[in-house]
């Protein structure tokens, strides 16, 4: 039995940019990064901001999920990273709004320290959550 190969962390920040910069399939992006997060500490490490900096989201389901992982209810928060601050790009054009206004406020509170770029849902997307991107952040937590 060999014994497994230690990579320095510049090299595996060197193939994680090269699978962040293959921007033609977006999913297949997210899910070479997600892979990536996968494989050790060191690696998600390298890899998470990249994962996170430009979601697709493409239903409701995924929505929740995303929701849920990076803005959780007090009670359940539990992570080290503040995943809402990696994302620079949020998209739900793709989506039938079918969420709460206060889980929509709730990801946009978490998101906003970073974001660049935000499209809104086709439908039903209300005044409330919009509102929790210009109120400090301090007010909504």
């Amino acid at each position: 039995m060999t014994a497994p190969v230690h990579l320095p962390t510049e090299v595996i920040v060197l193939i994680v940019l090269f699978v962040a910069a293959d921007d033609r399939f977006p999913l297949s992006r997210q899910r070479s990064l997600h892979a990536c997060c996968l494989v050790s500490r060191q690696w998600s490490s390298a890899a998470i901001s990249f994962l996170y900096e430009n979601p697709q989201i493409g239903s409701g389901l995924a929505f929740k999920k995303f929701t849920e992982t990076v803005s959780p209810p007090i009670a359940a928060r539990k992570s080290k990273w503040n995943l809402g601050a990696f994302v620079r790009r949020l998209d739900l054009s793709g989506l039938v709004h079918n969420s709460s206004n206060s889980l929509t406020a709730r990801l946009l509170g978490r998101v906003k320290e970073n974001l660049e770029v935000f499209i809104a849902p086709r439908f039903s997307f209300a005044y409330a959550p919009a509102v929790s991107l210009f109120i400090p952040s301090c007010i909504l937590t």
